[in-house]
């Protein structure tokens, strides 16, 4: 596409907002090609949700500068606010300084230390699931069930109302746990949680 694009002199925006992970996501598909992308603010660059980011070549970004509303009139309730604007520069130079070989370890060590409490357990089945829902090249763990008296919904319900309360859901059949969105030491109260369940229900 970028290639026929580019010998058509066609502008291709890429809808990149969940692309990052890999952070070189943040300028290769430009080196591709691309006139410009996009990436939400918020995800895993873990800057202001109402923010995002748009990269590319220098000419056609220009044109942003006309329809940005930070001066008066009609549609300037739309502009970012500049705690937004310096937020998100925040949050894109810590993650291009951030470890990533490191954290990606840390979220394999995550999903071991589930598999490890499901080798023990009478109820679950922990297995890892690779790549992750948006086709991010970081792994993720699946819960599956060894009974069938419960069901994912269960689990899921029990982790809403217990204490703390964990939020999961059911995709199409599949219960997941995302280690990405997780700090240190929430892993460890995922799985107390799961073991109260599971001596609670069975």
């Amino acid at each position: 596409t970028l290639k026929v694009a580019s010998e058509k002199n066609i502008p291709v925006i890429v809808d990149a907002a969940a692309q990052v992970p890999p952070v070189e996501n943040l300028w290769k598909l430009t080196q591709k090609g691309a006139t410009a992308v996009l990436f939400s603010g918020g995800k895993d660059l873990r800057g202001p949700q109402s923010s995002g980011l748009i990269v590319g070549k220098k000419d056609f970004l220009a044109t942003f500068i006309d329809i940005n509303f930070f001066n008066y009139g009609i549609g300037r309730m739309l502009k970012t606010g500049r705690e937004e604007i310096v937020g998100l520069l925040s949050a894109v130079e810590q993650y291009i300084a951030m470890d990533h070989n490191k954290r990606n370890k840390w979220v394999e060590d995550q999903i071991k230390k589930l598999i490890g409490f499901s080798e023990r357990s009478r109820l679950y089945k922990i297995v890892r699931a690779f790549p992750n829902e948006a086709g991010q090249p970081m792994a993720r763990a699946e819960i599956l069930l060894k009974s069938s008296d419960l069901t994912l919904e269960d689990i899921v319900t029990e982790l809403k109302n217990g204490t703390p309360s964990i939020f999961t859901f059911v995709d199409r059949g599949h219960l997941f746990i995302n280690p990405m969105t997780l700090f240190e030491g929430e892993i460890d109260i995922i799985i107390e949680r799961l073991t109260e369940i599971e001596e609670d229900l069975t």
